[in-house]
Formats: structure tokens, sequence, C-alpha cells
């Protein structure tokens, strides 16, 4: 329980007493296959070959859909419900004293999808590291925390300085190509964990693998054939929009809305919750914060290209919001 306002209790109706089992000393040797799995165990839909993939892709390629249902607008609104002004844009509105999403056609619309679809994020830390000191330092404005720039791949100055960080974590892997194999392309680095025994090391995506091996079949280009795909997905399962953290490359697409998104990153004052678990609020009133905010907007802005598509814009994510709450009390004050 954190952050607690009030004293708990905690009532205790039962305590028994049981016998330690046996300590299996390989629990956590091998438990990941060469496709990213748990390599221990069976379960349903459990790719064991490429031959599964690529059968899995012609099969799924005769389900999808690549156009909505009649009953939807092309972006996803509902065709036959009312009909408001058309802006060109996606905007609210009350209707019939409720407030709702409009979308650019004018039709009322419910976001729903999915998000994180992307490829940042889908990496696991090796167990292998680098001389930090050989490591490239990001030349980009800082306008996007490292989790959210995809592999992040490090420089062959550094390569050359691997070695194991962690024998317990490299032993987890039934499989791991060599950097000079076809997927070795899919190694990336982590200079950051926001937990875990490792603080920084080498990671692997075995999903960003899996679309090469997938898509990748006589297709130079298997991470637009992804996008494609993923698009379709979107319309057969429902889906209105895609949801935040969606790689940008996804913006220009013509089928789908989406939610863009940006970081405000600088060396601005916060406002501590005493609680900061994925970060703190920033001090609005520093002017570096206006700043880096004023640098985001204008980041987001040209990728999006003010497109009819972009339902809205998230910015930031899940700060300590107990310090805005104290902010506000000591103002009242």
């Amino acid at each position: 329980m954190q952050s607690t306002l009030h004293d708990k209790e905690l009532a205790i109706k039962s305590i028994s007493l049981r016998k330690n089992p046996q300590f299996n000393t390989a629990f956590l040797t091998k438990i990941v296959d060469e496709f990213g799995q748990n390599a221990k165990q069976e379960f349903a839909g459990k790719v064991h070959s490429e031959a599964e993939l690529l059968s899995d892709k012609k099969q799924e390629a005769t389900q999808l859909l690549s156009k909505r249902p009649t009953n939807r607008s092309r972006f996803g609104g509902w065709a036959k419900g009312p009909k408001l002004e058309a802006t060109g844009y996606f905007r609210t509105a009350k209707y019939n004293d409720k407030w709702s999403l409009v979308d650019p056609d004018g039709y009322l619309y419910l976001a729903t999808g999915i998000d994180i679809i992307r490829l940042a994020n889908s990496t696991t830390l090796t167990g292998y590291d680098f001389d930090q000191a050989l490591l490239a330092k990001p030349a980009d404005a800082g306008v996007t925390p490292e989790d959210s720039k995809g592999l992040n791949q490090v420089n062959k100055e550094a390569l050359k300085s691997r070695f194991v960080a962690s024998q317990v974590r490299k032993n987890l892997f039934e499989w791991l190509p060599d950097y000079s194999d076809p997927l070795g392309k899919h190694f990336g680095y982590r200079k950051s964990a926001h937990s875990g025994p490792l603080e920084h090391g080498e990671t692997y995506s075995f999903y960003a693998a899996n679309l090469e091996r997938k898509y990748g079949q006589n297709n130079a280009d298997y991470m637009q054939k992804w996008r494609e795909v993923t698009l379709d997905r979107m319309i057969t399962w429902g889906f209105s929009s895609l949801g935040n953290w969606t790689d940008p490359s996804y913006y220009d697409n013509q089928k789908v809305p989406y939610f863009a998104n940006g970081w405000i990153i600088g060396d601005f004052k916060t406002v501590s919750s005493g609680n900061d678990f994925w970060g703190a609020m920033p001090d609005v009133f520093d002017p570096e914060f206006t700043v880096r905010a004023n640098e985001t907007v204008s980041v987001v802005a040209k990728e999006v290209k003010n497109s009819p598509w972009a339902v809205g814009v998230f910015i930031d994510n899940e700060k300590a919001l107990a310090a805005l709450i104290l902010l506000k009390a000591i103002m009242v004050l």
C-alpha cells in the first residue's frame, strides 16, 4: 500500500506452514526460446518454427479486412448516427447535452485503440554490456526518452568491448544471434533501465526479429508490410484509433486515426510528491520548462503536419499528480 492517507488494519485469519520445495538450480536457465517465448511451457498460438510463422501470415491475410463496415465513417465514426458540422478535424461537441468526440466528417466518434504500436519497448536485456566511455552520445534535441527511440544500436567501436554483465540474465536465453547474423540487426542498447538488477545494458528485440522472419520473405521492407498488416488488424478487430505512443511512421496512414505523443525533457525544476515512480511533476513556472515545452510542441507539429487523422496529442505520462495537488493547496493557503 503506497501513499495511504489514513491508517490501515490488516487482518490475518489463517497461518499455515509448509516445507520449501526442492530448489531447481536451473530454474532461470534457457527459459526464453529463439522466438522470445516461454521455452518451458506449451500454450495456444505458440510458434515452433519459421514455417509456422509463414503459415500464420497466409492464414491471417485471408481474415483481415482493409475497409471499415458501412456503419462506420472513413475515420471510424458512427456513420448511421447523427451528423454534425464537418470541420475537417477531430473536435469535441455536445449532442443531446452530452459531450462527444466528433470526427472530421461530423460523425460522433468513440476512440478505442491499442497503445505502444512501435518497436520501442519491445526489447529485453540480454545480460551483456559495453564500455560506457565508448558509447555514442545522443545527437537529438532531447525531446524523446531513450526507451521511446527504438533499438538504439551501439557503434562499432563500443561493440569490441562487449562483456557479460550478468551471467544469470545471459543464461535465460536458448538463443541469441551473432552481430554478424542477419537477425543481429535487432540488438540494441539501454543506457538506463527503470527497474531490475541491471542499470543498463545490451538489449534484443525478438519482436523485431519475428517481424523480419514473418514479413521479410521476398520483401525487403518488412517494416512497411508490418504497418500495412497492423492497420488492417485494427480495422478488422473493430478499433477506431491507434492509441498513445504509436510510432510516428504511422502518422501518414490514411486508414486509421491516431494519437500523437511527445515528451517534455530538460533541466527544469520539478515538484516531488514523495513517490515519483514514473517521474515528478514539472514546475510549470520555471522558464526553462516553457522553453522545453515549446521545443516538444514544435517537434510534434512537424510530425503531425496538420493531419486530419490526428485525434489529439498526449504529452508525457503518469507524472506524480500528488505534487500538483500539493502545489495547488499551497497556493490556496
